[in-house]
């Protein structure tokens, strides 16, 4: 199950004109260079209010009052690059900004769609798609603003909610729950009296939830992903390959690997509520019990350990729930870290495990090459 689309495609991607199907270039046009740069001011506002917020929310409350604070006011850039690039333009820095709103606005779905567009927009107006390519940088300048979103969207991802119809629940405020638990009883004890959720509020929250909400929350971070891959896919095929073959289109690696860490921790926040073949998985406290017989020493109730493992995913997903019952468990030990660990290793493509596990740059890049792999660079940000 999954979202209705949040936007609509038919009119996003219909030409412009049948002599210019993409358009006008906004920047030269004496009148659409005025709303393409109120489009610009309007995300570039709402940054600022989202840092500003961000600022405010570290001091003392006696000194909050005096600041002066704004929402940041996505809806407005979303609108306005809908519009142009429905009757003006086709061009790919309007589209990363309505990326950027629609994510703040609708979390991951409007990741997903935002994605979409952009993939779709690309494949079917290439080769008059705006900002032009440059005769010296090519396409640099054309998906320069795409190339910016791999770090910014990562932080705006997980600053939206968990559950939909309640923006306590964050996924960022799931990871500080997670660190929550390693504090000594104490500070953690302080922590909970001055307002932090735990790990049980979040399960208790989740364990709320209708069913179908988080189905639906499931199904749009594996189409998130996808649409992140395709979305390579696409860009570094029309954007071609350097002189060392390194594609030249935008990365999403980052993003990527916060999605997957997201969808990590839902597994985690709905383990047992979401069995995909209730008759073969079994119950949920059932398999706790399993594995608290095999770990006090005991022998094990028949049943999830010993049905064969069907895919490489669903022996992933054993690790995590064992991972999980440590966690619960023994919050000390580093058992759950280490198991969890491996199952992210285990995700990641080989160049990004590689990036992960060899910190000198140099021999990393002998590794690169003794393996024939091209080696990635770093993109600075753009705004």
């Amino acid at each position: 199950m999954s979202a209705e689309p949040l936007l609509d495609f038919d009119a996003l991607l219909r030409p412009i004109s049948e002599e210019m199907p993409s358009g006008e270039s906004l920047r030269e046009h004496p009148e659409l260079s005025r709303e393409f740069y109120a489009v610009r001011q309007a995300r570039n506002a709402a940054m600022d209010a989202e840092r500003a917020l961000a600022r405010a929310a570290v001091v003392p409350p006696e000194e909050r009052d005096s600041l002066a604070l704004t929402a940041a006011d996505w809806s407005s850039v979303v609108e306005q690059a809908s519009a142009l690039l429905c009757d003006h333009s086709k061009d790919l820095w309007v589209v990363s900004w309505l990326i950027e709103g629609l994510t703040r606005e609708a979390g991951i779905a409007g990741l997903r769609d935002g994605f979409h567009l952009c993939r779709e927009m690309s494949e079917q107006f290439w080769d008059s798609i705006h900002p032009r390519p440059d005769e010296d940088d090519g396409y640099g300048l054309t998906v320069a603003q795409l190339a910016g979103l791999d770090k910014t969207l990562s932080s705006a991802v997980e600053a939206t909610s968990v559950l939909a119809d309640d923006p306590r629940w964050t996924w960022a405020g799931y990871r500080l729950a997670l660190d929550l638990e390693q504090l000594d009883p104490e500070e953690r004890a302080n922590r909970i009296e001055e307002g932090a959720l735990t790990l049980q509020h979040y399960q208790e929250a989740v364990r709320h939830a209708p069913r179908e909400q988080l189905e639906q929350t499931q199904a749009e971070l594996g189409q998130a992903i996808e649409e992140c891959k395709q979305l390579v896919e696409v860009l570094d095929r029309l954007c071609g390959k350097d002189e060392s073959g390194y594609p030249l289109g935008p990365s999403t690696s980052e993003l990527q690997r916060c999605l997957e860490r997201l969808t990590h921790d839902f597994e985690e926040m709905t383990a047992g509520l979401l069995t995909a073949d209730p008759s073969t998985e079994g119950d949920p406290a059932d398999q706790e019990g399993e594995l608290s017989a095999a770990a006090a020493g005991g022998a094990a109730t028949p049943g999830l350990t010993q049905r064969p493992v069907a895919s490489r995913d669903e022996a992933l997903q054993h690790l995590l729930r064992v991972a999980d019952f440590f966690r619960k468990t023994e919050p000390h030990s580093p058992v759950s870290y280490a198991l969890e660990q491996a199952v992210r290793w285990g995700r990641m493509p080989l160049p990004e495990l590689l990036k992960d596990l060899v910190s000198d740059e140099d021999v990393l890049a002998q590794v690169f090459k003794r393996m024939g792999i091209a080696q990635p660079e770093s993109s600075a940000d753009d705004d």
